[in-house]
């Protein structure tokens, strides 16, 4: 599978609307999501720059999931 469903070459100011959508979709199909998403929140811990999906989560989404621990 293509690497850039995962992580996309975005422009900056670029609308980022469906851009992740079907590594969703990809996500949801996998028996290891909850797995790739822990790695990532921990990878991420002092790293304020997320980027790409993991475990079925956009980086907003993992930024918003890192928000709440805090």
């Amino acid at each position: 599978m293509d690497a850039k469903i995962f992580f996309p070459d975005i422009p900056a100011g670029l609308n980022h609307r469906g851009v992740f959508d079907e590594a969703v979709k990809v996500c949801g199909l996998c028996s290891v999501r909850r797995e790739c998403l822990m790695l990532a929140m921990q990878a991420e811990t002092n790293d304020i720059r997320r980027y790409g999906v993991f475990g079925g989560k956009t980086p907003r989404q993992r930024d918003a999931l890192g928000e709440n621990k805090k």
